[in-house]
């Protein structure tokens, strides 16, 4: 995770998904701040602002740090504080966080997840055990609950200083000549802040954000008539804060070279390219062309165990899984991936293939016990197969109870045996077109 800054809502919102929540929940007479009844089926109104909300947060998901395609991609509304937690927020864009569908199905109502709101940079290390606890105990100690203001401002009093979470804004004070903090969780609008400070995080005028905030005390300043004892120290701000961020960011990246692009796109996934060749490089960076190309459908064919699966998987709920298996006869149906450019010259391609990949992309089935024989060349032509008999043999000793096979094949089988052509059913094709239409599972 990564912090996130969280954005306003737009001006349609109101009208288009908050007025109309607010009016279901009083006809269903559903308390505000209570959690929402077993029987009551919220209407999903805030699926009107989701390409708002898409274009408000770059499309990025707030949880796994990715881009989210907008239209295959898998966007949706999370609801940080879960709908059937507190009907109130339902329809709040505050309690929105853009995410993946994977991402949100995993979350569901979970309430000890961290919000990409609140995080700070370095809570996160490779210390597993311990990771958690650290990020725990520092919510607890710096985010001020409700009831518990005048609890941190007695620490405040009592050691001097203390760090809180909180949205800091500012604004000048005309009669003092100077600037004047708010932090809403402590319930303080006095507290000071030098010019410096305002000058380096102007953003903090302009409706302010989340910072990690250094707040001290001053007894001496306590006592002085109309004396303003709180101040802020020091902050490490946890969203933007500088209104000219990105213009030094557009100005900076402009100084990459495509070389630059290559090594920070391929280190983004775990990847260093210093000892890649240009070829090895490409090959990584094609797999990432799904994600930021509309209606692009890339399919990976390699061998066991190099991290195909996982990658696509985890990434694209979209993404379609295609695997051969050391044995078919153990499940429902299987296609052979036989006659796979057996030669590696790139000028054929195995029917069994062609087939798989598309019932994937289909979200068919293919039919139980069949295998697929041939290949197609470039030229859309299917290749002759010259021993028919002993693949139907072989067929057969596979438990295949069905042989898809190229119409040329008929004269051959002439010579196959009645006991085979009694085990196994075999059917023919012309082109590609037939055979993905009868292997199909009707």
């Amino acid at each position: 995770m990564i912090p996130v800054q969280e954005k306003p809502a737009p001006d349609r919102f109101d009208q288009a998904v908050r007025q109309k929540g607010l009016a279901f929940l009083r006809r269903m007479e559903v308390a505000m701040n209570q959690p929402l009844p077993d029987q009551i089926q919220l209407e999903p109104y805030w699926r009107a602002c989701l390409d708002d909300l898409h274009e408000a947060y770059g499309g990025i998901c707030a949880y796994l740090c990715v881009y989210i395609e907008r239209i295959v991609g898998g966007v949706s509304v999370d609801h940080f504080v879960a709908k059937s937690k507190k009907a109130s927020l339902a329809y709040e864009w505050s309690n929105y966080r853009l995410a993946c569908m994977t991402m949100n199905c995993r979350k569901r109502d979970y309430e000890d997840a961290l919000d990409p709101f609140t995080i700070l940079d370095g809570w996160f290390q490779l210390e597993f055990d311990e990771g958690i606890e650290i990020v725990q105990r520092q919510l607890a100690d710096r985010t001020v609950k409700a009831g518990e203001e005048e609890l941190f401002k007695s620490r405040a009093k009592e050691k001097g200083d203390v760090k809180i979470i909180d949205l800091l804004s500012a604004r000048l004070d005309a009669k003092t000549d100077s600037y004047l903090a708010t932090l809403p969780s402590l319930r303080l609008n006095d507290a000071r802040i030098s010019s410096d400070m305002v000058r380096q995080h102007e953003r903090m005028l302009t409706g302010g954000f989340y910072a990690e905030i250094n707040l001290a005390y001053d007894g001496a300043i306590a006592q002085e008539k109309n004396g303003r004892p709180f101040g802020i120290e020091g902050l490490r701000e946890i969203q933007l804060s500088k209104r000219d961020v990105l213009d030094d960011l557009t100005a900076a990246r402009a100084q990459f070279s495509t070389a630059d692009w290559k090594t920070l796109l391929l280190r983004s996934i775990g990847i260093e390219s210093a000892g890649l060749s240009e070829r090895a490089k490409d090959a990584f960076l094609l797999r990432m062309v799904p994600f930021v190309e509309r209606n692009y459908n890339l399919v990976e064919l390699g061998p066991r165990g190099t991290g195909k699966s996982h990658l696509f998987q985890q990434i694209s709920p979209y993404a379609h899984l295609i695997s051969g298996d050391k044995d078919p006869r153990q499940h429902e149906f299987s296609v052979q991936l036989r006659a796979f450019d057996a030669s590696k010259s790139g000028a054929k391609l195995g029917i069994a293939i062609l087939v798989a990949m598309c019932t994937a992309l289909l979200k068919k089935t293919t039919r139980g016990g069949l295998i697929i024989i041939g290949e197609i060349n470039l030229g859309g032509s299917i290749e002759p197969i010259h021993n028919a008999i002993t693949v139907a043999e072989m067929a057969v000793e596979k438990g295949a109870t069905a042989l898809l096979m190229p119409v040329a094949c008929r004269r051959q089988l002439f010579d196959l045996s009645d006991d085979m052509a009694t085990k196994v059913d075999i059917q023919f094709f012309t082109d590609g077109r037939e055979a993905l239409l009868k292997a199909i599972q009707e």
